[in-house]
């Protein structure tokens, strides 16, 4: 979750956090929220595992890409 493909890859990350993340952190409270933010960020990387052992596909894995998107 801390690894990004340059700088554009990081602001973006933190610019829909910024966005995003004080409104879900109000809904869920600060204990949930982190929880919720690493839980997602964790299932995003496992998630990536799926293309790689179904279609023999390399997939990369940088950013909090899936925390940052996460939907449970």
């Amino acid at each position: 979750m801390y690894l990004h493909n340059g700088l554009l890859h990081l602001f973006m990350n933190m610019l829909w956090l910024f966005f995003f993340g004080p409104e879900v952190e109000h809904t869920l409270g600060t204990r949930q929220f982190v929880r919720f933010y690493i839980l997602c960020g964790m299932l995003g990387v496992l998630f990536t595992f799926i293309p790689m052992r179904l279609f023999d596909e390399n997939v990369s894995v940088a950013g909090a890409s899936g925390a940052r998107h996460g939907r449970l």
